[in-house]
């Protein structure tokens, strides 16, 4: 079935005299190779999120990570654990209950979560996560660091907060290669087959939807 452009409202301009569509240099659909990218996507590499956000420079995650006064943790056991280095920490690995223990952190009261390894967030659990924001945090939303692992989301997400997705620079082999990620398999968006458009085959002229 051939995809239709859906608008994203009903009086949305889709006509002659007064078309609005993207121009093809700002539009990026169907793009499976970085390099056929248009201006929708810019790379900025003098851009510091981490040391925006945490005040400190990216190489001093660990002394961010271990402030427990501002954290709580995914692996939720990272909370009454004793780690004073990052050999303490072991290998980050896949949090097969991440949502789960995101939401044990919220009720207790905690705002910014470093969860360290892969992380699975579906649309039931954004659910869960906003009620229990709204129930112990007043719904002021929360920082969300997931760090050194894959993040996969599902659904339509409605989150009260900030994904920070951060990869360290120490996350590489012996040779200093980029590790992989190996959890894909663990993920509900592992389906074994290539993304098919869902439902109606509808696009959005904001954006795509599979």
């Amino acid at each position: 079935m051939a995809s239709r452009i859906c608008p994203p409202y009903a009086s949305f301009p889709s006509s002659v005299p007064d078309p609005q569509v993207c121009h093809s240099g700002n539009h990026s659909y169907g793009i499976t190779n970085l390099e056929d990218t248009a201006d929708d996507y810019i790379q900025d590499t003098t851009m510091e999120i981490f040391s925006d956000v945490f005040n400190h420079p990216r190489d001093d995650w660990f002394l961010v990570m271990s402030d427990r006064t501002k954290f709580g943790y995914v692996p939720f056991s990272l909370n009454t654990d004793s780690w004073e280095s990052v050999d303490d920490l072991g290998s980050a690995s896949f949090n097969t209950n991440c949502a789960e223990e995101i939401q044990q952190n919220i009720e207790n009261k905690q705002d910014v979560i470093w969860v360290y390894g892969g992380c699975e967030i579906n649309d039931a659990d954004f659910d869960n996560l906003s009620d229990a924001i709204d129930a112990n945090l007043g719904g002021s939303g929360i920082i969300l660091v997931i760090h050194n692992g894959l993040l996969s989301v599902t659904g339509s997400m409605d989150f009260k907060g900030m994904l920070y997705h951060f990869i360290s620079d120490d996350f590489v082999d012996a040779d200093g290669n980029p590790l992989e990620f190996s959890d894909w398999h663990l993920t509900e968006n592992d389906t074994g087959t290539p993304s098919t458009l869902k439902g109606d085959n509808c696009i959005s002229s904001n954006g795509a939807n599979d």
